[in-house]
């Protein structure tokens, strides 16, 4: 018996080990103080004002690099897993993904301070796999509404197979939670109160093409 699922953009969950989050908060506290630091806003869809870019050959020391290399490999088989093949061959749409995913390389990574009522509408990326990563989350104030959304991230699919799938999966990350996922795959920010306005929560992101 096999299970077959190829119609769905998968999404691999992960915890970054701790020594390579005190890493990141590292090398973005440092950007943070810089007073040449890039503004990304230009190029991000985000309604955030701190929206800054990070150099990728601040991020090719070998812990950052070895564990996205092997993060994209476990994506790459989880995916392949529910893959239909073809007379016990690989699929050719799956062949060619994983030959441009195995050739990939981190072309754009930049980070988010994100304030109390920012936001970031619906949006995809470039590239063939990006990821996001949480590196300070603040103690949010308790949602008005019923449905707590507040602070979350919604990936939502371009299809609903009616009873069968769901074409929306809504996230609260916690510190140090990275999401792997396909950069066309549609993704939202909502936004969050804190007590006394001034809560930070800072993701980081990252294109590899």
């Amino acid at each position: 018996m096999r299970f077959y699922q190829p119609w769905s953009a998968p999404i691999l969950h992960d915890v970054l080990p701790e020594t390579l989050l005190e890493e990141l908060l590292k090398i973005t506290d440092s950007i943070s103080e810089d007073n040449n630091k890039k503004s990304y806003n230009d190029q991000l869809a985000g309604e955030i004002v701190n929206e800054w870019g990070i150099p990728t050959s601040i991020l090719e020391f070998n812990l950052f690099k070895d564990y996205i290399d092997e993060l994209t490999l476990k994506y790459l088989a989880s995916f392949a897993s529910h893959f239909p093949y073809e007379d016990g061959k690989v699929h050719r749409n799956l062949g060619r993904f994983a030959q441009h995913l195995q050739k990939s390389v981190l072309i754009s990574a930049w980070f988010n301070d994100q304030k109390d009522n920012e936001y970031n509408p619906i949006h995809n990326h470039s590239g063939i796999l990006s990821g996001v990563l949480y590196l300070k989350i603040p103690e949010y104030l308790p949602s008005r509404k019923r449905k707590d959304t507040d602070g979350t991230i919604t990936f939502v699919a371009n299809k609903q197979f009616e009873h069968m799938t769901q074409n929306a999966l809504t996230l609260s990350p916690k510190v140090g939670d990275i999401f792997l996922f396909p950069s066309s795959l549609h993704h939202m920010v909502y936004p969050f109160r804190t007590t006394d306005g001034k809560g930070i929560r800072r993701s980081m992101s990252f294109n590899k093409g």
